[in-house]
């Protein structure tokens, strides 16, 4: 953790800063929370879930935002952090190639690539 504390402080990104700390809050939650409630990969309930139902949980949390004054703010916040675990789950359960990885890190898209093999 404390290399991604430097990490964020060495990204002239504001943007990307922010995530870095967010990343670290969502990793903090895994492993404080999910991993002691639910157990760890290969182990857990979700190692067998697909893409879809991790997708799907994102929904019911965003879904539950609607719910913030009755919830209260920290229970929201909380919710945030587990709608990004769960993207990174639906992600990795997409199993991205090392191509596709790099083509979205470096910012390109389907309609660009689509233009670029048409000339």
């Amino acid at each position: 953790m404390a290399e991604m504390a430097e990490m964020a402080e060495n990204i002239s990104g504001k943007r990307t800063q922010m995530f870095i700390r967010f990343a670290m809050l969502v990793a903090d939650h895994i492993e404080n929370y999910t991993i002691p409630q639910y157990g760890d990969a290969p182990d857990d309930e979700v190692e067998n879930w697909s893409e879809a139902q991790c997708v799907a949980a994102i929904q019911k949390y965003c879904k539950r935002y609607l719910l913030i004054n009755k919830r209260g703010r920290l229970e929201v916040l909380r919710d945030m952090v587990k709608i990004a675990h769960f993207a990174q789950l639906a992600f990795n359960k997409m199993n991205p190639t090392n191509e596709e990885i790099c083509l979205i890190a470096e910012g390109e898209t389907n309609h660009e690539r689509q233009r670029d093999s048409e000339n």
